[in-house]
């Protein structure tokens, strides 16, 4: 079975393209009707009561949709807790109908979807887009009965065309006339066909399916993965629940902690080795027979790439911090946190504008000051996030995007491009 996802906003033609694809044997499935399935969900509909209050259900305990969707479309943080929230229920629920369409033979199904990641575009064989101006998108949904207040407040909580374009395999112009628009989607539908409904190939470019490679600097003894972000991201939380799942998986772990302040000490005050180096000497290593640890004085910071290459060869090196180094980063952000979710917003927004990393800080600095220049740039291989709007704007530069709690996925990406395979090679390195 050939997967379309059929993305546009509203008004922007979804349902005329996907009846003219039904008119030719296609299955459709419209995802808000699988939201609108999600929200009848016990466990759904007691989160959403949490989060924007008991009225939002009515005396039988059902979701009062016109008031979630005031609520939930109010602002970007309410935006993003209503989809943390029917999000993986909808996927499920996709995922089954996917499943059961497949079983039927049917030769294409088409998903109705207002951008591709809402849904996981890894579903999907082909991403198709509709572009259409907001005038007219606005004047077709207040013809078939939208509120124009209401398509308004749910215009603006979603993503532009220019994000839903880098996301897309195939753009269509839909403010053509329709016996313009049914050429296009029949000369679409003849040439998949005529392929045997093969698929295509993942797009190239900058949109969301071509992922950047992910390069090692020259000379170090490991590969190495930096997780980067600002004080309260939650990366080490990430990085203890990465390193502890890699490890179950068998892969030899090495790590390296940034510390930006100076006279930290991992010696013990008064013991023999604190002695000795408090009596002057430079470098002192304490030996045991299950431990090894070196306490050296240096003038300056060392580069993570020296402290990795002083490691003996591990399978994969996971590094915390070090946001300027060489070493491909995964970037944390968490929309909980007042500074991840400016620079988020930040990001996201120069993304919608068609803006691709290393971004200008200065038209930023008056917003976010200095983390107008700790954005996601060239080395960014991967975002982490719990704000749906960031994780589209990495697809749409290139980069991996996870959920804030995908450990499997982030070491599923450690071991697949990152990690060397195998046995980890060579003798523990001397330090230098």
């Amino acid at each position: 079975m050939y997967t379309l996802f059929l993305t546009g906003g509203i008004g922007s033609g979804k349902s005329t393209v996907s009846g003219m694809l039904r008119d030719r044997g296609a299955h459709v499935i419209d995802l808000d009707a699988v939201a609108h399935e999600a929200l009848r969900d016990a466990s759904v509909r007691e989160a959403l009561a949490a989060r924007f209050g008991e009225d939002v259900l009515d005396a039988d305990g059902q979701v009062v949709r016109p008031e979630l969707a005031r609520r939930a479309f109010q602002d970007e943080e309410a935006t993003a807790a209503l989809d943390a929230i029917t999000h993986p229920a909808i996927l499920r629920r996709l995922a089954d109908l996917l499943a059961e369409q497949r079983r039927t033979g049917v030769a294409l199904c088409v998903v109705e979807v207002q951008v591709a990641e809402a849904a996981d575009p890894s579903m999907a064989d082909e991403v198709m887009t509709l572009t259409c101006d907001r005038q007219t998108r606005r004047a077709r949904a207040v013809a078939r009965g939208m509120d124009g207040a209401d398509f308004d407040a749910r215009d603006a909580a979603q993503v532009g065309d220019n994000l839903r374009v880098a996301l897309a395999d195939t753009v269509v112009d839909a403010t053509v006339p329709t016996e313009a628009l049914a050429a296009a989607v029949g000369a679409w539908y003849d040439a998949r066909a005529a392929g045997g409904w093969s698929g295509l190939p993942r797009s190239t470019g900058d949109a969301g399916r071509a992922t950047k490679p992910i390069v090692q600097p020259a000379g170090l003894p490991s590969p190495a993965i930096s997780f980067i972000g600002r004080h309260n991201s939650g990366k080490t939380t990430l990085i203890v629940a990465v390193i502890r799942e890699l490890v179950r998986r068998g892969v030899d772990v090495g790590s390296v902690k940034h510390h930006s302040h100076r006279g930290f000490d991992i010696d013990v005050r008064g013991k023999d080795s604190w002695r000795h180096r408090h009596a002057g000497a430079s470098e002192v290593a304490i030996a045991a027979p299950d431990q090894f640890a070196l306490v050296r004085s240096i003038d300056g910071e060392m580069a993570v790439e020296d402290v990795v290459r002083m490691l003996r060869p591990h399978q994969v090196v996971v590094v915390e911090g070090y946001r300027t180094s060489a070493i491909p980063a995964i970037e944390v952000m968490r929309a909980a946190n007042e500074r991840d979710r400016l620079a988020g917003e930040a990001f996201a927004h120069a993304v919608s504008l068609g803006q691709r990393p290393p971004f200008d800080p200065e038209p930023l600095r008056d917003v976010l000051g200095r983390d107008a220049e700790r954005l996601p740039d060239e080395r960014t291989v991967a975002v982490v996030s719990d704000m749906p709007r960031v994780r589209r704007a990495a697809l749409a530069c290139g980069m991996r995007a996870f959920e804030l709690d995908d450990v499997a996925g982030v070491c599923d990406l450690v071991c697949r491009e990152v990690a060397r395979p195998g046995a980890p090679s060579g003798e523990a390195g001397a330090p230098r």
